[in-house]
């Protein structure tokens, strides 16, 4: 039997639960990215955390990568931006449609 950190078995139920719950979290978040870079992106994360839990434990594993948008982001801002050809920079969050115009666009003076 197998029981490498990867392996389901070698984990607890909770240890997978908290594990899926992270992940789908992360994924969420990470849905800008287009679906074969997120997938590469949580395989590894995957990975990653079984390695981690292997050593430490899941708990201390999730609370050693940190909150799961916090994590989003750094990866979405490490992604190359879809523009036109020799634009670079962060890739720009859509505002929420429901809050009205962004607080860039704002036409508000504040006064």
């Amino acid at each position: 039997m197998n029981t490498e950190p990867d392996d389901p078995a070698a984990l607890s139920l909770t240890d997978r639960w908290r594990r899926f719950w992270y992940l789908q979290t992360v994924a969420l978040w990470l849905d800008p990215i287009p679906r074969r870079r997120r997938k590469d992106v949580l395989r590894e994360l995957k990975a990653n955390l079984g390695v981690a839990a292997g050593r430490d434990g899941m708990s201390a594993a999730i609370s050693d990568h940190g909150r799961p948008r916090a994590l989003a982001r750094q990866y979405l801002d490490a992604e190359p931006t879809a523009g036109p050809p020799g634009t670079t920079g962060p890739r720009p969050y859509p505002w929420p449609w429901w809050r009205g115009s962004s607080p860039a666009r704002s036409t508000c003076s504040g006064a």
